[in-house]
């Protein structure tokens, strides 16, 4: 008999595609089964971060198949987003605390990783109780986005300074203003311009972390219907009252919140805590001159910069360490000023401008003035000591 050599092949390749594809008796071979873990990206495990400030971490990782990771963690201080940012946000502490945090990664295969991150949140009072630098008297740190932060406060700073706008245009630029991821800005007040100045120098200049415009800066503090206060970085430094409408006044922005009741005790308490940067101040109720003054202060009580000592001080209600200086404050600060109030000089340990070695800086308050100045170390001033 003879075949058709056409429908051989043809039948051939038939059952050759049978094969093949599963059908008559024959298989395929499966599909690998996905048993990789997923790996993280960061090898970085530990972190700080001081109390009062937001912290977020790269804890993502990858799929070997380029599948859909799942995150998921342990502690509920912390929150993870779809993409492996955990974010925590370090609340009011009283000494250091570490919190220890297991991130789980999970692929589509339902294969886990995990991760364990450990989080340091430091205590602003650890470092305030400490000598801070005689520059200044402050710890500012640049973020690297934008933004300054003051690590003892926790506010943030707008590191670059812009001109051109009148103070109805400045308000509403620090109102809208998306910086470093925090849309809280404002234009700062007068006393916090204030809180800036580097008063170690003449002319006066900004912290380095900043840039150090030489110019007059806008405050959100209104005088009347015209005008405003703004802060002079100018000469010996000082606070103007410009008009509105002036357009080569400076903007930089704050963002942060003060708390409410911000110091422990009341004006007849010698002993006083500031919740705000964690500063306890010890009131002598005395004068002397400044060999008096440092002798007062036992350790680990010292002399305040001049920084520090204005951190306790406020135009707006005019007030010292919480106490409306229209009360009667002399013994809040010193003896010899009962008859005016609250007021004279008190003794820093910042040396005065152009390093006048005789001299030392004072702040000078009463209800009417608050103000900086220099006065001979053979003076008489009154004495409070921090620590």
């Amino acid at each position: 008999m003879k075949f058709n050599s056409y429908k051989t092949t043809t039948l051939a390749l038939f059952a050759s595609l049978l094969l093949m594809s599963g059908c008559g008796g024959g298989s395929s071979n499966p599909p690998v089964a996905d048993t990789t873990a997923p790996i993280f990206t960061q090898a970085e495990i530990t972190y700080d971060v001081m109390e009062g400030l937001a912290l977020e971490i790269d804890a993502s990782a990858t799929d070997d198949r380029g599948g859909v990771v799942r995150y998921s963690e342990d502690q509920a201080e912390f929150t993870i987003n779809n993409i492996g940012i955990l974010s925590f946000t370090a609340q009011t502490v009283n000494s250091d605390v570490t919190f220890s945090v297991a991130v789980t990664a999970t692929d589509e295969a339902n294969n886990s990783a995990e991760k364990n991150i450990i989080v340091r949140v430091k205590d602003r009072g650890i470092e305030n109780r400490t000598v801070m630098p005689q520059k200044s008297g402050r710890v500012f740190r640049d973020r690297g986005d934008g933004t300054v932060v003051n690590t003892h406060t926790g506010f943030l700073w707008q590191k670059d300074a812009t001109a051109g706008r009148s103070w109805g245009d400045a308000k509403g630029y620090c109102d809208n203003l998306s910086l470093g991821t925090i849309t809280t800005w404002r234009l700062p007040t007068r006393m916090e311009l204030n809180k800036l100045i580097n008063y170690i120098n003449f002319p006066v200049d900004f912290d380095e972390e900043f840039s150090n415009d030489h110019a007059g800066y806008w405050s959100d503090e209104e005088v009347d219907g015209t005008t405003v206060w703004s802060l002079f970085f100018t000469g010996s430094g000082g606070d103007n009252k410009v008009l509105k409408d002036r357009d080569d006044m400076f903007t930089r922005c704050v963002s942060g919140v003060h708390k409410e009741a911000r110091f422990s005790g009341d004006h007849n308490d010698t002993k006083r805590e500031d919740l705000d940067t964690n500063l306890e101040w010890d009131i002598k109720k005395t004068v002397g001159n400044f060999e008096n003054a440092q002798d007062s202060c036992d350790t680990p009580y010292r002399l305040p910069t001049f920084n520090e000592l204005l951190s306790i001080v406020e135009f707006n209600p005019r007030s010292v360490l919480g106490v409306d200086v229209d009360e009667d404050l002399g013994a809040t600060v010193s003896s010899a000023s009962i008859e005016k109030g609250f007021g004279r000089n008190i003794w820093t340990s910042t040396g005065y401008e152009e390093n006048d070695v005789n001299k030392t800086k004072v702040l000078y308050i009463t209800k009417a003035e608050i103000s900086d100045g220099g006065i001979e170390k053979n003076a008489t001033a009154g004495i409070v000591c921090v620590k």
